[in-house]
């Protein structure tokens, strides 16, 4: 994870890797075995911004993310598609955050309320 200050920006950006691996056992008679192995690679990065409110003596920030998902591995396009964009925005306060994204790509859309501990 990346954490940085540029001037009165807080900018927070990072990678995972994720992979998950299934397999089935102990299968009860007329069930068949299975496994199943995926990945996702994500990238990620909010800047916020104070405001000129304050709140006792802390500003509250707006804060901008965007992020890519990617999966991977044999089977990465099971749902449908294989990759999709956040893009959102939030008010934060001290550490905590509220905000709204948008979720998009190849047959892939939606909203997500996003609550943010640590921004």
């Amino acid at each position: 994870m990346y954490r940085d200050h540029w001037h009165a920006l807080k900018v927070r950006a990072s990678t995972h890797y994720v992979y998950s691996y299934v397999e089935s056992f102990n299968e009860s008679s007329g069930f068949p075995s299975f496994n199943a192995s995926t990945g996702s690679l994500s990238a990620k990065i909010d800047v916020a911004q104070p405001l000129s409110v304050t709140v006792g003596d802390y500003p509250l920030y707006l804060i901008g993310h965007a992020a890519a998902t990617s999966f991977t591995g044999p089977g990465r396009d099971q749902l449908g598609f294989d990759h999709f964009y956040e893009l959102g925005v939030a008010l934060g306060y001290r550490q905590v955050a509220l905000g709204l994204q948008a979720v998009l790509g190849p047959d892939v859309d939606g909203l997500t309320i996003t609550l943010d501990y640590g921004f």
